[in-house]
């Protein structure tokens, strides 16, 4: 994606060009080190024993490996990971099917939401087939639910699945943002996600853990609801894509953890800008920004507030 979404006094065509030179080493060193890490928490999670702490530690490490993954797909569909196209697609598929999502799928998917960010009716994130969902702070019980991870997980198995169906009516009205041509590919990586998913599951059956591994799954998407719910919630529906997306000042850990995500506002405002560089971007735009938030415990409980207010007013 190289569609630029915000004007900015501060970036000379020079410097953005600079910012957006890929580099792979830096790339795949991190991807290397997270990879492992996720086979380890797994193997340990097939063949630790159950109920102990050691699985309690690797369904952890799982999660948080999980939200790498996240990270990793994040970046290398928009191919600002590698030079190597063909690397970005390989690692892409690597990160994304041990968390449900297919590369076309997600890159899609993901394409819209930058394009439709935080409209009520065409972001994919907050609407299906062009109208809106319920909205996360409507109620309690649906801002619970999604924090649960579970809402998040089975809407990822959903497009798969669509995807493997195929372009028929129904999966091509919900997968809406997929273009024509790239149905095929569609399919087939939904096929093989699948395919992949259920070796996994077997595996796990066979030594008695698919409980151990669905707990994993669960621990993991709860991880990454609460992560994304900060990243447009409680801001506008209108206005500049500055005014509708939050950077998020965690620190190194999780900047680290997820390939600099966390400066979210100034990705949205130049999506070809490469993951490493998006620091550099920050200091460039720090003035320019409408929303910055230090705590990820004072957007939820802003959210929470706002929910409160909405019962009381019922």
């Amino acid at each position: 994606m190289k569609e630029e979404f915000h004007q900015s006094e501060n970036l000379s065509i020079e410097l953005l060009r600079e910012l957006s030179k890929k580099c792979s080493l830096p790339s795949l060193k991190r991807f290397a080190l997270q990879y492992l890490v996720l086979i380890a928490s797994l193997l340990t999670l097939l063949f630790g024993e159950s109920g102990s702490f050691v699985c309690f530690l690797a369904i952890s490490v799982f999660g948080f490996s999980s939200m790498a993954m996240f990270a990793v797909g994040h970046e290398t569909i928009h191919k600002t990971a590698f030079v190597s196209p063909l690397l970005n697609d390989l690692v892409c598929f690597l990160a994304c099917f041990p968390v449900f999502h297919t590369p076309t799928g997600f890159r899609y998917f993901h394409f819209a939401h930058h394009h439709f960010t935080h409209n009520l009716n065409k972001d994919p994130e907050i609407s299906v087939m062009g109208k809106q969902t319920p909205g996360l702070l409507s109620s309690l019980w649906i801002y619970i639910s999604y924090l649960s991870g579970m809402p998040l997980m089975l809407a990822k198995m959903s497009i798969t699945l669509a995807g493997a169906i195929g372009a028929g009516g129904l999966t091509k009205k919900y997968l809406w943002y997929v273009p024509a041509d790239k149905w095929a590919r569609l399919r087939w990586e939904s096929c093989l996600v699948i395919a992949a998913q259920a070796l996994l599951v077997t595996l796990f059956i066979s030594y008695d853990r698919l409980s151990v591994l669905m707990i994993a799954q669960i621990v993991g998407h709860s991880m990454l609801s609460l992560y994304i719910f900060a990243e447009h919630n409680l801001l506008p529906n209108e206005g500049t894509i500055l005014e509708r997306t939050r950077t998020m000042r965690y620190g190194p850990f999780i900047n680290n953890l997820m390939w600099n995500m966390p400066y979210h506002a100034e990705h949205h405002a130049f999506p070809s800008v490469a993951w490493h560089a998006l620091p550099r971007l920050h200091k460039a735009m720090n003035h320019e920004l409408v929303n910055q938030e230090f705590s990820l415990f004072h957007v939820h409980s802003q959210a929470l507030k706002q929910i409160k207010r909405a019962s009381r007013s019922a």
